[in-house]
């Protein structure tokens, strides 16, 4: 009896090694759904000031400034400044390509898939003038 119990805890063990290293070297993102997440993400900053920049994958010259961000992040952060990094990849493409790419980029600023595909409806609640081109940068306080 005391044999099964073992071999289920050696095995309960090893699969939460191999689980948690995963997590350990993947970059945490958040995926929403909807608009209303990312809002409720900025009404709660209170008097932090928030920095977004919107991106996606496919966009070479966003890809090419993200370490810009994780620069700011450093040198602004103590000052009370969030750097969140917005993808507008889609979200069909998160195993595929999205995670893969967060591996590589080894990003440490915040990360967030918009999954909401109703561009028309949440782009000028981001920014009037906005017509949804990216990369995007918007700083946001209070």
């Amino acid at each position: 009896m005391e044999r099964p119990f073992r071999l289920s805890l050696v095995t309960l063990l090893f699969t939460g090694l191999l689980c948690g290293s995963t997590v350990l070297r993947s970059q945490d993102f958040v995926v929403y759904d909807s608009f209303e997440q990312l809002q409720e993400r900025i009404d709660n900053a209170g008097d932090t000031a928030l920095l977004l920049n919107f991106w996606a994958t496919w966009c070479k010259p966003c890809v090419e400034e993200l370490p810009c961000f994780d620069e700011l992040r450093d040198l602004y952060g103590p000052q009370n400044i969030q750097v969140i990094l917005v993808s507008l990849d889609f979200k069909s493409q998160l195993e595929k390509k999205f995670i893969p790419f967060l591996k590589q980029q080894e990003l440490q600023s915040e990360v967030v898939l918009m999954a909401d595909q109703d561009l028309e409806t949440w782009i000028p609640k981001i920014y009037e003038e906005w017509d949804g081109a990216i990369p995007a940068t918007l700083i946001v306080k209070g």
